[in-house]
């Protein structure tokens, strides 16, 4: 039975190419509706093929800037989930196929509303981008509830642009806010919820909560430890920032321990040439130079400003930063020639 559905829709995927011709919008939004019908009748095997068809429209007839596919690919990997395919919905919509489907029809004036907040982002306007992802939000909440993923992922938007603003206390608070839906979507044992935790983590070490920076970046490792393993890059990165969170504290020693497993991941991972692999290099030698190891941060700094120079070039910050404390880690040893 699974091999014939996959069979059917890919049919229905690969059958359908369509001209530019206006009248074919209105096909696919009468697709559409008929489609969201079904679904809401629990008839998702009908469904698919309605929705799949209108996807096809859309993706030859509407351009990138367009919510349609996006919309369209919630209800039809929302069918997929519902029919037993999980790995196919997920393809679909990696965020979305366990929420209950949106009607793109109810949330024209949000979304609308979303993207002039987008474009005062792009703009850096961020107290007006502010004021229209707030509105949006409480649209989206009216609309989907204050459990749906929407409206969570609408409150990470405001998050990010309190951070961005310098308002860290705002930022937790909607980032707090957000981390029960998350939670509900996706489960603890998530990468999805581990992610929102990182940035949770991020906004108290900004606003110099360093041990709650440390109590929440560690049940970030612990989580990507169990769902990622450790051999996985967001471990890593991880690791490096409870380095960098214990460093402000001046637990050196538990710094460079954290960091020092990260260079070996990134370097199995990554490669020696990539700029995290340095990035830990540069990690290590400051957090060896606050040890009185200066030798060893010359030597750790050495290879980062190498590597820096090779792939990020010379008239990078990051190159600067590197030539800069390896100045100061000659200056302690004496070494002012």
């Amino acid at each position: 039975m699974r091999q014939v559905f996959l069979f059917l829709l890919c049919c229905w995927m690969s059958a359908m190419t369509f001209a530019q011709d206006p009248t074919q919008l209105a096909k696919s939004d009468s697709l559409y509706a008929r489609g969201v019908e079904l679904y809401q009748a629990g008839k998702y095997a009908e469904a698919v093929p309605l929705f799949t068809e209108s996807f096809q429209i859309d993706k030859a007839e509407v351009d990138s800037t367009s919510n349609r596919l996006f919309y369209l690919s919630m209800w039809l990997s929302s069918c997929l989930y519902k029919l037993g395919y999980e790995e196919e919905a997920k393809k679909l919509s990696p965020n979305y196929y366990r929420s209950y489907p949106i009607d793109r029809r109810n949330a024209v004036e949000a979304d609308r509303i979303s993207q002039e907040g987008l474009k005062a982002i792009r703009e850096g306007d961020y107290n007006k981008a502010l004021e229209l992802f707030q509105c949006s939000a409480e649209m989206a909440k009216e609309i989907s509830g204050e459990n749906h993923l929407w409206y969570g992922d609408l409150l990470n938007v405001i998050a990010t642009i309190y951070e961005s603003l310098g308002n860290y206390p705002e930022a937790i608070r909607y980032r707090t806010k957000s981390l029960p839906i998350f939670e509900q979507t996706h489960g603890k044992m998530s990468a999805e919820y581990a992610a929102s935790l990182n940035y949770l983590a991020l906004y108290y070490n900004s606003s110099g909560n360093y041990h709650e920076a440390i109590r929440i970046g560690t049940e970030v490792l612990q989580i990507r430890e169990q769902v990622l393993g450790k051999s996985h890059p967001d471990y890593a990165v991880s690791l490096n920032n409870l380095a960098g969170y214990n460093y402000i504290l001046g637990n050196y020693s538990e710094a460079i321990r954290l960091e020092a497993e990260a260079l070996q991941i990134r370097e199995q991972v990554l490669g020696k040439s990539h700029p995290d692999y340095a990035l830990s290099l540069h990690s290590l030698a400051l957090y060896n130079s606050s040890l009185g190891n200066y030798s060893e941060a010359i030597r750790l700094g050495t290879e980062a400003l190498q590597i820096r120079e090779q792939v990020l070039g010379k008239s990078h910050p990051g190159y600067a930063l590197s030539l800069n404390n390896l100045a100061n880690y000659n200056k302690f040893l004496g070494n002012y020639a």
